[in-house]
């Protein structure tokens, strides 16, 4: 499957076969990526442009999301109902922010540009030249002669290594190999020591992948690939404004706002970063019609309070969400007396199963449905389109960190059981959700919920290439989770 073709296919998100990276020695590495068995995928780098006004209309007047009618596209509302809810059931996407939504990555350190690189670096193959490099000190050897030892084989951006007699394996994987997180010397170190040596390492990672297209850096001949995803990046051809959201976002909520959706929609924004406030703008500006690139847009919305997790440990009782404020601890040792010191007004909740229900309520709760009734009032008869409730949540990278990124210590998301009543739809995409960064629990006992069965179902895997240049990825990608939820196969 190849990322360059005609746009049309359908449901490339499904990770119906996961390619694991060989690696030099015949050793298998991570998986990186996944692809439809048999599909082609989509991504013309010349996709032809829709109007965003000819766009906005034709999402209120086409036939409704799958789960709107009866027969269309194999969900019906009924199917929704059928689960015994007495009220519209809650469907609540977790949107991570960075490298998902928005092309850039402030906490971590990366530009647009930096981004752009980082995303062609994870479809250009090659292969190690000798012997595998070593790299005795991962902060202090030049490790720019040492990226040296990769050899490009592809001549375009692809999800599987292209033939070759030799095993291939992509520029990102291998400069993660030279750079492991987890090193002997750890051992002997604190968790805030732990989660310094790991920004480091990331940093140094960071430096090499940023400017894999650079002239003179190993990706220099895919440099046009990288001129056209930035260029998408743009509002116009001059290059002289930027999209912040991604504008598959926001076509994926004017999907999930029609009029007739059998859903209350939630949507909470999660970034281990200080971003939330340009992000929640830009949601502000599109749902208020004044986004350049949706001018029609009319979404009744309803701004919640943000929150940040706060966790030092993998149990329930080590595990809390701080409503009132995005600011962190200064160190893991000083946890929950920082907010009781600094922030008493905050209202912090603990355990699994009441964090998943305050979540619910900060969305659609007395005050919050007040509010939302409010928004769409407002917007009267101008709106064609259902409320939106938002919020944002910063998880605790610093956790993360200290763990050397272990799926038990990274962004928290909490599903309901199937047969809950009332347990509506929960779905959380993330561009790193193969890598250990979300953390899949059960609300009710926090059981772990293995990634193989959670993907298409309640996680999705975010291709940040697939999502910058085809329109309908998003809206593709949710569609399957909700069948998967419900049951319902594909017509």
């Amino acid at each position: 499957a190849r990322y360059l073709g005609s746009l049309g296919s359908s449901n490339i998100h499904t990770p119906r076969k996961l390619i694991a990276a060989r690696v030099g020695g015949g050793r298998t590495g991570r998986i990186f990526g996944f692809c439809a068995a048999g599909s082609r995928l989509v991504g013309s780098f010349r996709a032809t442009p829709v109007t965003a006004r000819a766009e906005i209309r034709r999402r209120r007047t086409a036939a409704a999301p799958p789960w709107a009618t009866d027969g269309a596209r194999g969900i019906s509302r009924r199917n929704v109902t059928m689960r015994g809810h007495s009220t519209r059931p809650d469907f609540v996407l977790h949107a991570d922010v960075n490298k998902c939504v928005l092309m850039m990555d402030p906490a971590g350190g990366k530009s647009v540009e930096d981004i752009c690189n980082e995303i062609i670096a994870e479809k250009a193959y090659g292969f190690v030249e000798g012997d595998n490099p070593v790299v005795t000190d991962v902060l202090k050897d030049d490790l720019r002669e040492i990226s040296s030892y990769w050899k490009i084989v592809s001549t375009e951006p692809t999800l599987q290594p292209p033939a070759h007699e030799r095993p291939l394996m992509c520029f990102k994987e291998f400069i993660k190999g030279l750079l492991p997180l987890r090193s002997p010397q750890q051992a002997s170190m604190s968790s805030d020591e732990r989660m310094a040596y790991t920004k480091a390492v990331k940093r140094r990672r960071t430096q090499l992948v940023a400017t894999f297209t650079n002239p003179g850096s190993p990706g220099a001949a895919l440099r046009p690939f990288y001129d056209d995803i930035l260029g998408k990046l743009h509002l116009s051809a001059d290059r002289q404004q930027r999209y912040v959201l991604l504008p598959a976002f926001f076509d994926l909520l004017l999907h999930l706002c029609r009029r007739d959706t059998p859903f209350r929609v939630g949507l909470v924004f999660r970034t281990f970063g200080d971003d939330l406030r340009d992000v929640l703008d830009d949601v502000k500006r599109f749902c208020q019609g004044k986004h350049p690139a949706f001018p029609d847009a009319q979404i009744p919305v309803a701004f919640r309070s943000n929150g940040v997790f706060f966790r030092n440990g993998p149990t329930a009782g080590r595990t809390h969400l701080v409503w009132g404020t995005t600011q962190k601890p200064p160190s893991i040792e000083e946890g929950l007396s920082f907010y009781e010191q600094n922030h008493p007004q905050c209202r912090v909740v603990s355990g699994f199963s009441a964090i998943f229900e305050s979540v619910g309520g900060e969305l659609f709760g007395g005050e919050a449905a007040e509010a939302t009734a409010a928004s769409a009032a407002a917007a009267g008869s101008e709106s064609a389109l259902a409320p939106l409730s938002v919020c944002g949540i910063r998880d605790y990278f610093e956790w993360w960190a200290a763990n050397q990124e272990s799926a038990d210590s990274g962004k928290l998301f909490l599903v309901p059981s199937a047969d809950a009543a009332n347990a509506g739809i929960s779905v959380m995409m993330d561009d790193n959700a193969l890598h250990n960064i979300v953390d899949v629990r059960r609300s009710a006992d926090g059981g772990v919920c293995e990634l193989e069965h959670a993907l298409d179902r309640h996680i999705i895997a975010v291709d940040p290439f697939q999502a910058i240049v085809n329109r309908s990825y998003f809206i593709d990608a949710v569609e399957q989770c909700v069948r998967n939820q419900l049951e319902v196969p594909p017509s």
